[in-house]
């Protein structure tokens, strides 16, 4: 149902859960609360409350996102910790990915024109260019850390960067680290390969991560800083 809660409308549903849950879509800035059947309405303001000003800055961004794909004045999208110039072309049917050829170039990605397309064309953009880097990296830290994954997928996730499922050693990464700094995603991909070793986060668990990336509270400070 909709709802406004602290002067924020939002969809509000009731769900056999026992957490809060909060989303907020990346490309509309409509937001979506999740809340265990029962929750009083004075819990989830509260819960809204201590979020607002996270909110706002997600809705902001969302907000130059849809700016950015689909408005006239900029066609830029978030890759690897940058911004990518996007142009839309007649004749493209999927994203074509143009990289530098040199000093002062810069990368360019052409995407169709016809903006119903467009968003798809991006996402998966994204999605072959993540399976890419994941091919290349994975390798040598499964070598480094002494294991081994039978398979990697990439999906889009809401709550998390990233998965693992430790008895079929198999490894999920949000689509979005696309749009992060590669430091960041390769944090997330050792974060999850060190749990195939160790699955909770012990001493032991942090000592990995201590041993193998000595900076992984930075990279993680940035991945996870709001606004």
């Amino acid at each position: 149902m909709n709802s406004v809660i602290a002067g924020i409308e939002l969809e509000l549903s009731f769900k056999p859960i026992k957490h809060l849950y909060l989303r907020i879509d990346p490309n509309t800035g409509e937001i979506k609360i999740s809340a265990p059947v029962g929750t009083q309405k004075t819990s989830i303001e509260r819960f809204v409350r201590e979020k607002y000003d996270w909110i706002r800055a997600r809705q902001n961004r969302a907000k130059q996102n849809a700016k950015s794909l689909w408005g006239a004045e900029s066609r830029e999208i978030p890759f690897q910790g940058l911004m990518l110039s996007v142009s839309p072309k007649p004749e493209v049917r999927r994203a074509h990915y143009l990289p530098a050829q040199g000093p002062g170039d810069i990368a360019v990605l052409e995407v169709p024109l016809d903006q119903s397309k467009r968003k798809s064309a991006i996402d998966q953009f994204y999605r072959d260019q993540l399976n890419s880097w994941i091919t290349r990296c994975a390798p040598e830290w499964e070598k480094k850390l002494g294991i081994q994954v039978n398979q990697y997928r990439v999906r889009s996730m809401r709550t998390r960067w990233g998965s693992c499922n430790i008895r079929a050693k198999r490894v999920w990464l949000n689509l979005w680290l696309a749009e992060k700094p590669i430091e960041q995603a390769e944090l997330v991909l050792v974060h999850e390969l060190a749990h195939l070793i160790e699955p909770s986060h012990s001493k032991r668990f942090y000592a990995i991560l201590d041993a193998h990336l000595p900076n992984w509270r930075e990279r993680d400070r940035a991945l996870n800083r709001r606004g």
